[in-house]
């Protein structure tokens, strides 16, 4: 009797050369994933609202200019945009105590918010 044996030894061939492909390219493709992945786009870090007090010195429809006095350094001066979303009070004027929220892009401090701390009231004569 005659046996013939390459229908299985042609299968059993095409397996291992299967398994070495499969062995020499998943590095590969392994590391041009991580390389794609990599040079990816990153989102814009949303850097967290920074805070700025002191007293309002010049005031216009674009632009806010706080100065603060802290005792044993020179005065510190910081100009603020006001962008259309910027949320503010109506009667802001000069010479009042504010607290600015704001974010710094690579251009300019950007106000996001101007709030007015509380007003010294003045007595009634009376």
């Amino acid at each position: 009797m005659h046996v013939c044996y390459t229908g299985g030894i042609l299968l059993v061939l095409t397996t291992i050369m299967r398994n070495r492909i499969v062995r020499l390219l998943m590095p590969a493709i392994l590391l041009s994933l991580l390389a794609c992945a990599q040079d990816a786009p990153k989102k814009p870090a949303h850097p967290h609202p920074q805070f700025f007090a002191g007293t309002v010195t010049e005031l216009d429809s674009t632009h806010i200019t706080v100065s603060r006095s802290v005792l044993g350094r020179p005065p510190e001066h910081r100009t603020f945009l006001i962008e259309s979303t910027t949320k503010m009070s109506k009667d802001l004027r000069t010479k009042e105590r504010v607290t600015v929220r704001y974010r710094s892009d690579p251009d300019a401090d950007v106000a996001l918010e101007i709030l007015v701390r509380t007003r010294a009231r003045t007595p009634h004569p009376g």
